[in-house]
């Protein structure tokens, strides 16, 4: 059993590494994040990479602002 296990592992981190160097897999899995019951059309994944890239974005500026406060010394 820890046999198969250890191959799924290696079978699933070559698949994710094919992923991290393919845009449109990417993209796929972006859609399939934030609109799980629509197919992968091109507007589809439009849509999903601004959603996904929106998404860092405000969460880079919180974090941003977050370290700015905890640093001024104010509340």
């Amino acid at each position: 059993m820890q046999a198969e296990s250890g191959l799924c592992s290696k079978k699933i981190e070559k698949q994710a590494r094919a992923i991290k160097d393919n845009g449109l897999e990417q993209l796929v899995c972006y859609a399939l994040k934030w609109f799980p019951h629509h197919e992968p059309t091109d507007e589809i994944l439009a849509r999903a990479r601004f959603l996904e890239t929106d998404y860092w974005e405000r969460v880079t500026v919180s974090q941003a602002n977050g370290t700015a406060k905890a640093f001024s010394g104010k509340r």
